[in-house]
């Protein structure tokens, strides 16, 4: 599996590409993920953000937010962090458990 969660897009279009690369390999299963593939993501907004509320909320320090964290990451009133919640990061996990698990199983029924 490859992996990657951030951006820009052409690292999504990179593992996209690796992964159709070994597509006819006879023992190599690459199966590619990012959130923008199945989500709307964003570095460091409202979706990691959830995602850390929900798997480990102790490692997220909602008071180290500031106006220059809006211009490095380029937040709106949308995709603030400070929108995050453990709910919404449950269930964008479960999307992309769901989207794995899915993945998982096609490369299996290839064999």
């Amino acid at each position: 599996m490859t992996h990657k969660s951030h951006y820009p897009g052409c690292q999504t279009e990179m593992i996209q590409e690796i992964a159709e690369d070994f597509r006819d390999h006879p023992v190599v299963t690459v199966i590619p993920f990012c959130e923008p593939m199945i989500m709307q993501g964003d570095h460091a907004g409202i979706s990691e953000t959830s995602f850390m509320l929900y798997l480990e909320r102790d490692l997220v320090d909602m008071t180290r937010m500031g106006e220059a964290n809006y211009q490095d990451h380029g937040w709106t009133d949308t995709n603030s962090p400070e929108k995050a919640t453990c709910a919404k990061g449950e269930d964008d996990v479960n999307q992309v458990i769901t989207y794995l698990k899915n993945e998982i199983k096609k490369s299996f029924n290839k064999l």
